[in-house]
């Protein structure tokens, strides 16, 4: 048996099948030869986390390990391809892209590095990546030599966060995360910070 992309639209339920078998002697039908359950998704059928880290930097450019993000994954909607990305602090409180508390490293693969036909939208509360076909990143990014596989990094400015045991202005954050998703639709993905809050831009 074969199934296509259409598959994912056949409503939920049990099947039972006939197949019909014909050779040179003839045909014969075997009724309700088997049975198909066709039920929702589970998490591991949609998602796979590949990776979740966070380190803070000082501005000299020392690293400091800190706890790793709680990274949550909902697919809200069948419709689309479409991945909206709220990152926030231990309270709750989202960080604002739109106003630069959230921002790309130049270095380092982003959303644009998997998705190149679709500009990555800097909303209040999220980065809304548009991708073109799942799985999603379809391939590695390779670029100057190096494998970063499904990688993708952002940084919090100092000037806006505020690390448990620190004090504001002393470390940015630099988030390192990958995953695969598994199929097309529109999902929320919630990255939270555990030992962080969040210092609003005025």
């Amino acid at each position: 048996m074969s199934f296509n992309k259409a598959a994912l639209n056949i409503p939920l339920g049990i099947y039972n099948f006939d197949i019909k078998a014909t050779n040179s002697a003839g045909s014969r039908i075997y009724p309700s030869f088997g049975r198909i359950h066709v039920v929702d998704p589970t998490q591991e059928d949609m998602f796979l986390i590949e990776d979740n880290v966070n380190n803070a930097f000082d501005m000299a450019g020392t690293t400091f390990a800190k706890r790793n993000p709680i990274l949550k994954f909902s697919r809200v909607s069948a419709d689309g391809a479409r991945i909206i990305l709220k990152i926030s602090d231990k309270n709750g409180s989202p960080f604002n892209p739109k106003k630069g508390e959230v921002i790309a490293r130049g270095d380092r693969p982003t959303f644009l590095s998997y998705a190149k036909f679709n500009p990555v939208v800097f909303t209040d509360t999220a980065l809304v990546c548009d991708f073109e076909v799942a799985p999603f990143p379809l391939a590695k990014y390779i670029a100057g030599g190096t494998d970063w596989g499904h990688l993708i990094y952002y940084r919090i400015p100092e000037k806006n966060i505020i690390f448990d045991g620190s004090s504001l202005g002393t470390l940015n954050s630099n988030l390192r995360f990958a995953f695969t998703i598994k199929m097309e639709g529109t999902f929320i993905i919630e990255y939270q910070l555990p030992d962080a809050v969040r210092v609003p831009t005025p």
